[in-house]
């Protein structure tokens, strides 16, 4: 995958992704009770940009391990016990980019 293609992922994510599409508190997670029995420090999702960086992440981890994206989508969900990545809680964000990171395999000369 090229820069190039991983830009135009971005690009296609972004058009497709809206504020409106967002989690909103008990729509499409039930963030107030916590999901999977996970109780979460707040209730506020992550936001667009946020979303759209996670994906991007997720589409080139899916390419070098020769993955799907949905399963590498679905294994960082399940990780941090939401339902998507669009309901994952603002604290959990930065654990979430350093969890789907070390997922890279390390390159082996």
């Amino acid at each position: 995958m090229t820069k190039e293609d991983l830009q135009s992922v971005i690009m296609s994510m972004k058009a497709q992704t809206s504020a409106s599409q967002a989690c909103e508190v008990g729509a499409c997670c039930d963030l107030k009770t916590g999901w999977m029995r996970h109780d979460h420090q707040s209730v506020f999702p992550i936001g667009v940009e946020q979303v759209v960086s996670l994906t991007a992440l997720v589409s080139y981890v899916a390419h070098k391990t020769e993955r799907s994206e949905f399963r590498v989508e679905r294994e960082l969900s399940n990780h941090f016990c939401v339902p998507n990545l669009k309901c994952l809680p603002v604290e959990l964000y930065d654990k979430a980019l350093r969890y789907i990171v070390e997922q890279v395999p390390a390159n082996h000369a």
